[in-house]
């Protein structure tokens, strides 16, 4: 596969998290200059932490070994260990077939096993795909047979599922028993040239127009992302951010990533009982650096929540993956007027998002918007309303640059 830019664009008149794909332009190398619609000069280039998402993780481990990376109810793993276990996994994998931009579907609960599965594809050189065990039988059954992968890894409860039948599923609790006999050597980084512009995982839609179609994103476009998010979302905190959104979907790429790229945990927060018990789990077991939600999931700890924990809950909030009702933040400041709160959109399409506005304290009691132009590195976005790609408030949101992926699994021959 060749890295290329892309424009995509979106119609966003009706608020960010109701936007649908409507259409796809082939740009040419990576520069959102190279669009034909893209306003020359934007989405500048300029280095960022590492070309790959598991090299920044590797980067860090190496910086700060001893430091905490995940937390879960009692356990905790540092950096060095979850290295270590993701290392093991690897060598695995590739003495499975797993080469460059090979699927391998990733069917686990939210674990320390399904942290360390991701960053073992790609450590391997393949391309993770996630997958919810508790995501419809007809989801789940769909995306195995569009994905075509090397190989699933589950665990005992689900190896033996009926999506699996014709995958090789191997199972994660026996392969990471090796890690207790592990030469030294095999706890090592592998060496393995991963280029910037293979696949780092592939992300099904919701479906809700029709089929999931896995969107493929490279390393390059969301390494790009997360140097963004390390400088937006981290800064304010060093406590990390809780993980307990569905790993289906790219919400969580954040949550997941942006921590273990400067030496933060990732809090683990299991899905073994009901949403407001998670939620009430996630209040408890912070405070953070800060947390991505959807603005249910922001409404349902506005109802858990008092005056001080709530201003001590963490450095920011960063809302998406859905409209954001301007109700919803209007009830939040009313417990705290102080933490900022940004409203971050994007399709899958660009990777994980490429827009955002930072709330004000204060406001009118209009609906929450977009900002204008997003420049996040090698990243530009802008709203048109013209054939003159005029940039405007209202209108056709687009996007541009090294974000961008090739394409959708399904346009692949």
């Amino acid at each position: 596969m060749t890295e290329s830019s892309e424009s995509k664009s979106v119609d966003v008149s009706a608020g960010p998290g109701t936007a649908a794909v409507t259409r796809t332009a082939a740009g040419g190398a990576c520069g959102a200059s190279q669009s034909p619609d893209v306003p020359a000069g934007w989405a500048p280039r300029r280095a960022i932490r590492a070309e790959t998402i598991h090299g920044g993780f590797e980067a860090q481990a190496s910086r700060t070994p001893q430091s905490v990376a995940i937390r879960a109810r009692g356990l905790t793993l540092t950096y060095e260990e979850l290295n270590a276990r993701a290392n093991v996994l690897a060598r695995q994998l590739r003495a499975h077939g797993v080469r460059g931009e090979s699927r391998v579907v990733v069917c686990l609960p939210r674990s320390v096993e399904l942290l360390v599965s991701f960053l073992a594809v790609m450590k391997a050189g393949g391309a993770y795909v996630p997958l919810s065990p508790s995501d419809p039988d007809q989801r789940r059954r769909h995306i195995v047979e569009d994905a075509q992968p090397t190989v699933v890894i589950t665990d005992a409860d689900h190896r033996d599922d009926d999506e699996f039948a014709t995958s090789t599923a191997l199972c994660v609790d026996e392969l990471l028993e090796i890690v207790a006999t592990a030469e030294p050597a095999e706890r090592r980084d592998l060496g393995e040239e991963v280029l910037r512009q293979q696949l780092a995982y592939v992300i099904y839609t919701s479906g809700s127009s029709g089929r999931p179609k896995g969107v493929m994103c490279h390393h390059h476009g969301v390494a790009n992302y997360l140097d963004w998010a390390v400088e937006t979302y981290t800064t304010l905190g060093k406590d990390g951010a809780p993980l307990f959104s569905s790993v289906g979907f790219d919400m969580v790429v954040p949550n997941i990533y942006a921590p273990l790229w400067c030496g933060q945990a990732v809090q683990l927060i299991p899905e073994d009982q009901d949403l407001p018990a998670q939620i009430s789990e996630v209040l408890s077991s912070g405070p953070y650096g800060f947390i991505k939600l959807t603005p249910g999931q922001l409404d349902l700890i506005t109802s858990l929540i008092d005056v001080d924990a709530a201003r001590s809950l963490a450095g920011l909030l960063a809302v998406g993956a859905d409209l954001f009702p301007v109700q919803s933040l209007q009830r939040w400041r009313e417990l705290d007027f102080a933490t900022p709160v940004l409203n971050e959109y994007g399709p899958t399409e660009a990777s994980v998002a490429n827009a955002f506005f930072m709330t004000p304290d204060s406001f009118s009691g209009r609906p929450s918007r977009l900002a204008g132009p997003s420049r996040t590195p090698q990243c530009t976005s802008w709203t048109t309303n013209s054939s003159r790609s005029r940039p405007v408030r209202r209108g056709r949101f687009s996007s541009a640059g090294c974000v961008v992926p090739v394409a959708t699994w399904a346009d692949q021959p």
